[in-house]
């Protein structure tokens, strides 16, 4: 969530410059050059890049300003739910922190249904990064495990949308049944 991911790996969010994810990796391959090398991910929303190294982020903050542009802060999600969240950072193509931000509750009770929602984000993510065959392994996988929380065809409409940087409604293609009846 927080732009600083953990100890070694850094997140840093830059505007737009007029990017698709189809330059994705050509900028991680930049990006990788600035830094010496260290494993690093581009990925490409229609209104932010998302720049992700095993560097300090100092470091990345740099190669950004070099790259693209100079760094933003993005907003942290309003809620404490982990599940509200989560639809809050889809909502604003913030697909990898969406993804991340579930995988402890996935991992306190592997409820298929959450397991659904962080494969959706990868898939979404994977577009952003200029891999619709990434992002088509993702929904593959989500196909398998038969979890009813995610309309797969919509979320193959949307990773194109978002493989195209056009601004993907994710959150449409999502059954939230954490929700009571009363909140829809």
């Amino acid at each position: 969530m927080t732009p600083s991911i953990d100890e070694a790996r850094s997140l840093v969010f830059t505007p737009n410059p007029g990017c698709t994810p189809a330059h994705a990796p050509h900028l991680r391959s930049e990006l990788r050059g600035l830094l010496g090398g260290v494993p690093a991910s581009v990925r490409v929303a229609s209104r932010h890049v998302e720049l992700a190294a095993m560097a300090p982020r100092e470091a990345l903050e740099e190669a950004a300003r070099r790259l693209l542009a100079d760094p933003i802060d993005p907003s942290e999600p309003p809620v404490d739910d982990k599940l509200e969240a989560y639809l809050w950072l889809l909502e604003r193509e913030r697909f990898w922190e969406a993804h991340e931000i579930l995988e402890p509750l996935w991992a306190s009770g592997r409820d298929l249904r959450v397991q659904a929602l962080i494969l959706a984000a990868a898939a979404l993510a994977r577009a952003q990064e200029g891999s619709l065959r990434g992002a088509e392994r993702n929904i593959s996988v989500l196909e398998g495990i038969g979890a009813p929380s995610v309309d797969t065809v919509c979320l193959r409409k949307e990773t194109l949308k978002a493989a195209l940087a056009l601004e993907p409604s994710a959150a449409n293609c999502l059954e939230p049944w954490w929700r009571s009846s009363n909140d829809r």
